[in-house]
Order: C-alpha cells, then sequence, then structure tokens
C-alpha cells in the first residue's frame, strides 16, 4: 500500500495516586478508574488493531485478512466507546470525557475507512487491469484490420466490454479518500467507450480527418490512466486524517495535564499512547 502511516490507538491510560482527599478529586480518580477499567478490558482489541493498521500501511495483509482484522479492529473500538459513553464524568472531567470519547470514535472511524479501502482497492485494480488489456486487444485487432467492417467490429467489441468493466467498478463502494478517484476513472471509462463509437461511425462513413481526429483523443485519454492507484490528493487525505487523530490526542493530553494542574496533582501520569509509525 502507498501509505506509510497508520493512526494507533490515542487512548487515555491514566491512574491516579490513591489518596485524593476532596469530593471533586474522588470523583475524577472513580471516573479515571472506571474509564481505565473499560480500556484494560479492550486492550487486546486496541493491540490487534494497531497491529492490523501498521501491517495494512506496510501492505502485509491479504486483501482477506485486512478485511477480517480491521473490520474486527474497527468493532472493538466502537465497542470500547460506546463502554465509555456510558460513565458519567464529573464536572471537572467532562471536557477530558468529551476528548476520549472523540479520540476513540476517530480511530473507529479511521478504522472502517482503511477497511473500506482493503475491500475496494484489490476489486478495483482486477477491474482496471482487464480495461488494460482490452485496450492492448483493440490496439492490436486495429492494426490487423485491413477494411473499414472490420476495424468498426473492433471497436464495436471493445466499447461493449468497456461497457461491462465500467458496471463493474460502477458497483464498487470507493471510501472517502478514494471517490474522486473512482469517479474519474469512471469518466475515463465512459469517454472511452463513447470515442470508440464515434470512431466506429467515422470508419464507416470513411471521414479521414475525423478519424484522425478522435485517434488523437482515445490516445490521449489511453494516457491518463492511473490504473487504480492512490492520487496524490487521496493520500493527502489519508495523511490528514491519520494527523487530525495525533491532535485530538494531544488535546486530550493537555486537558489531562490542566486537569491534574487544577487539581493540585503531581506530574508523571501515564500519557495517552500516539500514532504509530508503520
Amino acid at each position: 500500500m502507498a501509505c506509510r502511516k497508520a493512526a494507533g490507538l490515542a487512548v487515555l491510560g491514566v491512574l491516579l495516586a490513591a489518596g485524593c482527599g476532596d469530593d471533586e478529586r474522588e470523583g475524577v480518580r472513580r471516573y479515571i478508574v472506571r474509564a481505565n477499567a473499560v480500556q484494560e478490558r479492550f486492550a487486546p482489541q486496541f493491540r490487534e488493531a494497531n497491529e492490523a493498521y501498521a501491517r495494512f500501511a506496510q501492505g502485509e495483509l491479504s486483501s482477506k485478512r485486512a478485511d477480517v482484522d480491521l473490520t474486527a479492529a474497527e468493532n472493538g473500538l466502537r465497542d470500547a466507546r460506546t463502554q465509555l459513553a456510558r460513565i458519567e464524568p464529573p464536572p471537572s472531567a467532562t471536557e477530558l470525557h468529551r476528548r476520549l470519547l472523540r479520540v476513540v470514535a476517530m480511530n473507529a472511524d479511521f478504522a472502517a475507512e482503511s477497511t473500506a479501502l482493503a475491500r475496494y482497492l484489490p476489486a478495483a485494480r482486477r477491474v482496471l487491469r482487464r480495461v488494460g488489456r482490452i485496450g492492448n486487444e483493440l490496439r492490436s485487432q486495429l492494426r490487423d484490420a485491413d477494411t473499414p467492417a472490420a476495424q468498426a467490429e473492433a471497436l464495436d467489441r471493445y466499447a461493449r466490454a468497456i461497457d461491462r468493466r465500467y458496471d463493474a467498478l460502477y458497483e464498487l463502494e470507493p471510501p472517502p479518500i478514494l471517490v474522486a478517484t473512482h469517479q474519474a476513472q469512471l469518466g475515463r471509462m465512459s469517454a472511452s467507450s463513447r470515442l470508440a463509437r464515434q470512431l466506429r461511425r467515422a470508419s464507416e462513413a470513411r471521414d479521414s480527418a475525423r478519424v484522425a481526429r478522435l485517434l488523437l483523443e482515445f490516445r490521449m485519454l489511453s494516457r491518463e490512466s492511473d490504473g487504480g492507484r492512490l492520487t496524490r490528493r487521496a493520500l493527502r487525505g489519508y495523511e490528514a486524517r491519520y494527523r487530525a487523530i495525533n491532535r485530538a490526542a494531544a488535546a486530550l493530553r493537555r486537558e489531562q495535564a490542566e486537569l491534574e494542574q487544577r487539581l493540585g496533582w503531581p506530574a508523571g501520569l501515564a500519557p495517552p499512547h500516539g500514532a504509530l509509525e508503520a
């Protein structure tokens, strides 16, 4: 996979020293104990999610295995968020609680997007490889065609084959970062089919000037295909979400530190985990 990074889990993971005397400290302590208990219960899923992200980013998971592992990661994260949301924080920890839920939810959404990517890419690439073979077959057939009728037949077969591949690609559900790429590829396939039919009609009409112009358009369109690879824009979108999770985790750490300071706790609480480098 082209993306070099995968978001890790950014969960609270704080442990307070016992002995908080007043009601406010005791309320926060109880909240954090309960939040930590949920996180500890889901710790294996969190670890598996991190491993799945890293292996997927490095291209070490088959599409089928990635689908299974990343879906499991997403489900674990959403279950953890549901249980965390049931905890009622004291007033002084309300913002901490909100930020914690946001970070876990963002990780779950990232897992869902990664799963969609793992499902979409192999299927899209199979379709587009076939499109490339169809284009090569057309070029070979046009070279061998010695009559306008033979050329028209080859172009008609090509257009019908591209239409079938268009339908197959249209049925796929791209992740958000590949919607623009998906639509652009569909547009190129539609234009290729349309140009092939126009070429067939021009060839049948023996309109050499129009054939020459359409052939030039056809060749330029063929060179535009990206073969289903992630575009730079798509990669930037994926990495932007990765950075957004890191920013949310950093905001969670800051809120935790400010809460410590307001309540007079000493420094040294365990910070949330940052994102993984894959």
